[in-house]
């Protein structure tokens, strides 16, 4: 006769009950790890995208910078980030002498960038800056990025 638990369940299935709880679990910890999430403001994620999206900015303007945000979200290894550049006293950035200079009366004041995560830093993987066109519509699918971290569409 073969052994029984307390349970009065034989042990070939206490193992198949075990195995199916540890499966449904790492599934679970990988769909709540992978979905899109805005790193908080005081994370390293955060300042780390932040920094990697301020260094191109401060150099095409010639000034240090702030930004307001308007999107940041990030899932496993990839971001987005939607930001308005400031200056560090947040007011608008006079692009007089820039390479921007003639662009400010044409197009829309606007910062898009993609990142990925690699080899322990962020890097920009597309970033638009001044543009008449939503062009970060194409880039989910163009690069693969999860599409999660990219703003809602709103159509009218």
């Amino acid at each position: 006769m073969p052994e029984r638990c307390s349970c009065g369940r034989g042990p070939e299935k206490i193992r198949l009950h075990a195995m199916r709880f540890v499966f449904c679990f790492l599934i679970l910890v990988s769909v709540l790890e992978a979905a899109p999430m805005v790193p908080a403001k005081e994370s390293k994620a955060f300042r780390e995208i932040m920094a990697a999206v301020t260094d191109p900015v401060e150099d095409a303007v010639h000034q240090k910078v702030k930004f307001r945000i308007n999107h940041i979200m990030m899932e496993k290894d990839w971001a987005f980030v939607d930001a308005l550049p400031l200056t560090t006293e947040g007011k608008r950035i006079d692009y007089a002498g820039t390479m921007f200079e003639e662009w400010i009366e044409e197009a829309d004041e606007v910062l898009w960038v993609l990142l990925r995560y690699k080899r322990g830093r962020w890097y920009i993987v597309e970033k638009e800056f001044f543009t008449t066109e939503a062009t970060w519509i194409d880039w989910p699918q163009y690069f693969r990025a999860p599409s999660g971290i990219f703003p809602k569409r709103k159509f009218n």
